[in-house]
């Protein structure tokens, strides 16, 4: 019995003056700080990310600890193109870090990828295997989508469009509208491939604005941009092109006005809190009750530009400017 209780001693003896122990299987080397050093572990060590197709991304994570004493410090190594590590090093007094696994397949040929991420560590070193299968059904990107609505209209009043695509894959979509004011619509949807879909919209400036509309599927797959519809938004909505005898349009014109006597100037300015009415730069009247209305009986010859200002009480304001030939 004596002699069996020291074989085992003089055996931890040696065990603690070479600093070798077992730990998950496997030996790892003690430090040259104390009597045990630092112990790697993790969990899990592997994770297969099933079947993708070419071109989806996606992540997983594990978690990277010390179980032995003092300080762990750690390096993940990987030298492959479809996976990146996030953090690549760590220190740990027994803390659980978690590191992020992030992988790309775009350009990987279908079938089975697998890669081991070295971790080396001053407590020992291990592998994190990941796995992906990649398909060989390829996905298409939605047909550019058409867009339909109003091709003017007045600031401040709200209009419907229309958008519609289909998917070759007849894949469910989402449709993004830009609005030419520098505003989308963002992402909305799902929508079955083919559905058309309506979105209102508001503009606060006059101008001529490009509204366009694209598509995704529920891969991320995006389409090109529609065609742009022009929209042209006005606040002076009298005089239009034409000509005009005492306040009353007598001839549409394609793009001159020709005003005889005197005539109302009218604006749409929904929402607005007022107007001022501008002639050639000079400023002449407000108005501050809809519908905003000015009558310039002024008595002049030759060409002049109307100009009107709209604006809230929040400091907001939008203009717009009409060039006529104005006579007696």
């Amino acid at each position: 019995m004596i002699r069996k209780i020291g074989a085992v001693f003089i055996l931890g003896m040696f065990l603690l003056s070479t600093g070798l122990f077992i730990a998950n299987g496997k030996d790892f080397s003690q430090t040259s700080e104390g009597s045990f050093g630092p112990r790697l572990s993790y969990y899990p060590t592997s994770y297969d990310f099933g079947d993708k197709q070419e071109g989806e991304n996606d992540s997983t994570t594990f978690e990277i600890w010390n179980s032995g004493c003092c300080a762990l410090s750690y390096l993940l190594i990987e030298n492959c193109s479809w996976i990146t590590v996030d953090p690549v090093s760590g220190y740990s007094i027994g803390e659980r870090d978690r590191i992020t696994v992030n992988i790309s397949t775009a350009g990987l040929a279908p079938g089975l990828h697998t890669y081991r991420i070295l971790i080396s560590s001053n407590g020992g070193d291990g592998f994190f295997t990941v796995t992906v299968n990649v398909t060989d059904i390829s996905n298409h990107p939605p047909n550019p989508p058409v867009v339909d609505g109003p091709a003017s209209g007045c600031i401040g009043e709200e209009y419907i469009y229309m958008g519609s695509s289909t998917d070759p894959d007849g894949d469910q979509l989402y449709y993004n509208f830009s609005w030419g004011d520098g505003t989308y619509s963002g992402w909305l949807g799902l929508y079955n491939s083919g559905s058309i879909v309506s979105v209102k919209h508001v503009w606060t400036a006059s101008g001529t604005f490009e509204v366009k509309v694209k598509a995704k599927d529920v891969h991320g797959a995006e389409s090109q941009w529609s065609d742009s519809l022009l929209v042209g938004i006005e606040i002076i909505t009298k005089p239009e092109p034409g000509v005009y005898v005492a306040n009353y349009k007598v001839l549409p014109l394609p793009s001159m006005t020709i005003v005889f006597g005197s005539i109302d100037v009218e604006v749409n300015a929904s929402g607005m809190e007022g107007v001022d009415f501008y002639i050639d730069g000079v400023f002449k009247a407000t108005d501050t009750m809809e519908p905003y209305v000015w009558t310039w009986d002024e008595k002049t010859f030759g060409k002049h530009t109307i100009k009107v200002v709209a604006y809230d009480n929040a400091g907001n304001h939008a203009s717009d400017e009409v060039t006529v030939w104005k006579f007696l």
